[in-house]
Formats: C-alpha cells, sequence, structure tokens
C-alpha cells in the first residue's frame, strides 16, 4: 500500500554526498609541485654591479651573494652553493662542476661577472683567458669560478696596499728625542691613512 511505501521511504538511509579528492593525493601534490616550481622560478639573467678596488670588494661580495640568491629561485639553498667559493680550501677545479640543479645558474653567474668586471682591465683580462681556455677544452668558465678569481684577485690587491702602506711608514723618522712629538704625530697621521688599515702580522 502508499502507506507501507511511504515506511519504507523513511527507513532509507541519506544518501551520501560526493567523495572529495584527498589533497594529500597524487594530483594534488603534483598541483601543490608545480605551484611550488612556478613560483619559484630561476630568473633568465642575471646582473651584478660593477667589480670595485679591493676596499669596496667586502661589500660588492655580500650584495652579489644577495642578488644572485634572490634571482636563484632557492635563496637558502644558493646561499650554501655560494659560499663554496670562498671555502678556504676552494679551487679552481673543485668549482669546475656542480650538482645538476645549479648548473644553469653557475653560468649565469659566470657571465654576470665577465659583465660587472669590465672596468677592472687586469681582472677582466684574466677572466676572459680563463673563459677562452675553458672554451678550447670543450667546457665553460663556471660562475663560482669567477668569484673565486675576483675574490683573490681583490685579496691581492689589498695586500699590495697594506705593504705600499708600510713603507710609508718606515719613511716617518724621528729626528732627536726633543721631536719625539711631531713625530708620533706624523706618525699616526700616517698610519691613520693607511688603506687598507695596517695588520698587526705586517
Amino acid at each position: 500500500s502508499d502507506d507501507d511505501d511511504a515506511d519504507d521511504d523513511d527507513k532509507k538511509p541519506p544518501p551520501k554526498p560526493p567523495a572529495r579528492k584527498a589533497s594529500g593525493s597524487p594530483g594534488g601534490r603534483e598541483k601543490a609541485a608545480d605551484a611550488v616550481k612556478r613560483k619559484s622560478k630561476e630568473a633568465d639573467e642575471i646582473r651584478l654591479q660593477k667589480v670595485p678596488h679591493a676596499g669596496k670588494y667586502r661589500a660588492w661580495r655580500l650584495s652579489a651573494i644577495q642578488a644572485i640568491a634572490a634571482k636563484s629561485g632557492r635563496p637558502a639553498e644558493a646561499v650554501t652553493f655560494l659560499s663554496q667559493a670562498y671555502a678556504p680550501d676552494a679551487t679552481l677545479e673543485s668549482l669546475a662542476s656542480c650538482s645538476h640543479d645549479f648548473i644553469s645558474l653557475d653560468y649565469k653567474i659566470a657571465t654576470a661577472v665577465l659583465q660587472a668586471s669590465e672596468g677592472m682591465t687586469d681582472l677582466h683580462l684574466s677572466l676572459l683567458l680563463m673563459a677562452e681556455q675553458a672554451i678550447e677544452k670543450g667546457k665553460l668558465l663556471t660562475g663560482r669560478q669567477a668569484l673565486w678569481v675576483v675574490a683573490k684577485d681583490a685579496a691581492t690587491a689589498a695586500n699590495r696596499g697594506a705593504l705600499y702602506a708600510f713603507k710609508d711608514l718606515q719613511a716617518v723618522k724621528l729626528a732627536g728625542l726633543a721631536n719625539l712629538g711631531s713625530f708620533l704625530t706624523n706618525f699616526k697621521a700616517t698610519l691613520a691613512g693607511c688603506k687598507p688599515p695596517i695588520s698587526d702580522d705586517i
């Protein structure tokens, strides 16, 4: 009867809602990975400030690391990658290769350093020669190699400047005890003008 049919309808369980795809499903993870990849895309080009003289090299190096890391798409990993160029035991050979993840970034850095060194004639020629020698061997100059060369050039220039400053100090003579005050004044003035400052090791 109609009443019996109505009672049967009341006893039926309510329909289940449509199943939702779990956020942790393969499809969801792939979409999330694609979104992260798009967001952390490596820049097509890297530009650096012109390489300065030794006195301003430290600031340039910090600025270069910041700029490269920001363009890498993986800043934290890039800083670790770049720091290897400044390790005490780093050599041109140890910096000649890197993991597949950083190959393109490494070559972009080399191009950027070559362009940034154009105002430093000797340094720029050294880098060009290294790049040419690498190409002759079927390879390319890497960015970390270029950064290593810039660091060594700056250290050499700084040491040379310290040596010249030391010679200036040696030229300050004491002409008798009566002139001790004048000697100390000249010595302190010469010492204050040394760029870079005289190290205790000299």
